[in-house]
């Protein structure tokens, strides 16, 4: 009768705190081969040399271990199998067969199993590291259901595990012959890993294994042997590898739930009966060149006994349903081009993944949106090791950018240029699309807004400020769909102003862009910015009459009275200024008194200065003077348009009103300043305002 000990793992711990520290290893207690004893109450076990969980009790019997509990185990049988293999088996039906070289028995080589009259107990088999093959017949008709072969083993002989109900096996890398019937009528096997060295899957080697769901040829087999895989009535897909050339008779006869197949560019013949039965066939991917290809029965066939589709590459559909006759031939390779980029993008029958293609094109205008015309492509894409071509004719759209001056009329009072963007007519929506103009970030399309122009194209307005001392500069812009350029071109402000002024425009519009790059030319001396080439050189009769202009007078801002109002808080009214950038307005600068912080001081702005009736900070119109020091802030207008540049705003510092304008500034200018360029600055800007009042 069985004895099993139970003992809990409790009680092991607090008996290795006698015993010391001992190795461990996924079982908790102990290593394959290491020579110490495990104690347990009153019985020791010693582990079995090779045999992982197998011990020897001090009572001489022999006890497996499964985590939790030791169960006595007896030897059925144990012998010799080849001059240094040994093996043994227990009455739990494990099977170790240990040592090193070859599994063989008998004195002349043949092959008799020495255990097979215990077939019948054998439900797990481990070979040991060294053994280097399973022999003939190793596991004919046992009913073994789980085997370990380790990396050692080469070879797997003829029938041996022919007829086993083992589910699933790995095979090492290290096999390199899986000889003829060796897995033949394994009806419960379901998966199978091949090793990547074989190079041929032999006869019958997976015949009647009616549970094989999936099998992955590795790319060396050369050879697919007669009945290889027939009757595996469970396999759906099969991908023949690129060395193969022959499929031999009956290889997939009666797999009858097979639906697809794929067929390589290196297979030259199949024979007749290679699928005989298999009338659930959907999809043959068939790479071969039917040109060398040697039994066009083989697609004839399957034609009549399914309802099968022949995918080729596209460029072969036509040549191959005429030659055997058939409507059967689809593209295993649907190409989409882009007529924006000029790229191909390619789906491939066998994936619902769509890839990029690399495509070369030769343009009959230049490779850009700049002028109608066509450009010859050429595209490629190498999936699953097999390269596929597609070419096509593009028609390139012109894709004409519209500029229009802005001279600060508007409501910000700036400078500058605004373009309108077109999108290809194919081109379902604007997302992708962006536009860059200078150093500036791309503007996204999508976030712009749109105009319909005479020509019926819907376009997206993007704006680009142009500050008054960079008015020659060339601005390059360019349309870029997913960042990469489609059109580009480049503008200045002077130019496109020159190009009205030598135009058909009225002569106040001609006038105010006079006006105004007399106006960049002053700002450009002033700065110093390019003043060699002002934005009004050679420009007839622009800055002829700012000279002589006569700045207006204003009531100065009553500094005493401000500063007054101001006793109480932490900061003092310093001075006035007028930005002149892309933008007009007015700057008034506070100085921090001493003994107040920063912090207090924006907090006292924030809460008393309102310009126009708004809260200073509600449009960051406060900011440190970065030409000054830490000590001042900067109080700041909202931008003026060019055409009010004269009007009042009003300035309310603590409950007490002031008016502030642009005249205060100019009088300073023109009656304190010592500096001819700021005074001509400020002339050529009136004389822009003058011009913009007749418009």
């Amino acid at each position: 009768m069985d004895r099993t000990l139970k003992k809990t793992i409790s009680g092991l711990l607090a008996l290795t705190l006698v015993i010391g520290a001992m190795p461990a290893n996924s079982k908790g207690f102990f290593n394959e081969g290491t020579a110490f004893t495990v104690f347990a109450d009153d019985m020791t076990y010693s582990p079995i040399a090779e045999q992982d969980g197998y011990f020897t009790g001090s009572d001489n019997k022999i006890y497996k271990f499964d985590g939790d509990s030791y169960t006595e185990v007896t030897v059925l049988n144990s012998g010799s199998y080849g001059p240094d293999v040994n093996y043994t088996l227990y009455s739990d039906g494990t099977l170790f067969i240990l040592g090193s070289g070859i599994m063989t028995s008998g004195s002349t080589g043949s092959q008799t199993v020495p255990y097979t009259d215990f077939k019948d107990y054998i439900k797990k088999a481990v070979i040991g590291n060294g053994i280097t093959n399973i022999a003939t017949n190793a596991f004919y008709s046992y009913s073994i259901e789980e085997v370990s072969i380790p990396d050692t083993v080469t070879t797997i002989g003829f029938q041996a595990f022919l007829g086993a109900p083992i589910k699933k096996i790995d095979i090492p890398d290290g096999v390199t012959l899986i000889d003829d019937y060796a897995f033949n009528g394994c009806t419960h096997l379901e998966s199978v890993n091949l090793p990547c060295k074989i190079t041929k899957i032999g006869r019958a080697v997976f015949q009647n294994c009616s549970s094989l769901k999936e099998i992955n040829i590795p790319d060396t087999v050369e050879i697919i042997d007669i009945s290889a895989f027939r009757g595996c009535s469970s396999l759906t897909s099969v991908v023949i590898p690129n060395k193969v050339t022959m499929i031999y008779g009956d290889a997939f006869l009666d797999c009858d739930n097979l639906k697809t197949v794929t067929i390589p560019e290196s297979v030259t013949a199949i024979a007749k009966s290679a699928f005989t039965n298999c009338k659930k066939l959907e999809n043959v991917y068939f790479f071969a060149d039917l040109n060398k290809f040697n039994n066009n029965e083989f697609i004839s066939r399957i034609t009549k006994i399914s309802s099968a589709t022949f995918y080729v590459p596209s460029n072969k559909v036509d040549e191959y349903n005429t030659m055997t006759g058939t409507e059967r031939f689809s593209p295993f390779d649907t190409w989409t081009w882009n007529n924006i980029k000029k790229t191909a993008t390619v789906k491939f029958a066998d994936s619902d993944e769509v890839y990029s293609a690399q495509a070369d094109c030769t343009a009959s205008t230049p490779a850009t949106y700049s002028a109608d015309g066509s450009a010859s492509c050429n595209a490629t894409y190498t999936y699953n090791g097999r390269t596929f071509t597609n070419s096509a004719e593009l028609v390139i759209p012109k894709l004409t950018i519209f500029l229009q001056l802005y001279t600060g009329t508007g409501s910000s009072g700036d400078i500058g240029v605004k373009l309108y963007v077109p999108i290809p007519d194919e081109a379902e929506s604007a997302d992708g699309y962006s536009f860059k103009f200078g150093s500036k970030a791309p503007v996204e399309l999508a976030d712009c807004p749109t105009v319909t122009r005479t020509d019926g194209r819907t376009y997206y307005l993007v704006k680009f400020d142009a500050p008054a001392k960079n008015m020659t500069d060339e601005y390059e812009y360019s349309l870029l769909y997913n960042n990469e350029p489609l059109t580009s071109g480049s503008t200045s402000v002077r130019s496109y102003a020159e190009t009205v002024i030598n135009g058909s425009y009225s002569d106040n519009v001609k006038k105010l862009c006079r006006a105004m790059l007399a106006y960049g030319g002053a700002a450009q001396k002033y700065f110093g910015y390019k003043a060699d080439n002002p934005a009004d050189k050679d420009i007839s009769g622009a800055g002829a009459d700012y000279s002589e202009a006569v700045l207006p007078t204003a009531e100065p801002l009553d500094k005493a009275s401000i500063n007054n109002a101001l006793k109480d808080a932490p900061i003092e009214y310093y001075g006035m200024n007028l930005n002149l950038s892309s933008d007009t307005y007015i700057k008034l600068a506070f100085k921090v008194k001493k003994d107040h912080t920063l912090i207090d001081a924006i907090s006292y702005i924030n809460q008393n200065i309102r310009i126009d009736g708004e809260t200073t900070a509600a449009k960051g119109n406060i900011d440190k003077d970065k030409n000054l020091n830490e000590n001042f802030l900067i109080v700041r207008s909202n931008p003026i348009a060019i055409n009010k540049l004269m009007n009042d705003i009003s300035l309310n510092i603590g409950g007490d009103e002031y008016t502030v304008n642009v005249k205060q500034y100019m009088n300073l200018a023109s009656s304190a300043s010592t500096d001819e360029k700021l005074v001509n600055v400020c002339k050529a800007l009136y004389n822009y305002y003058i011009s913009t009042k007749n418009q």
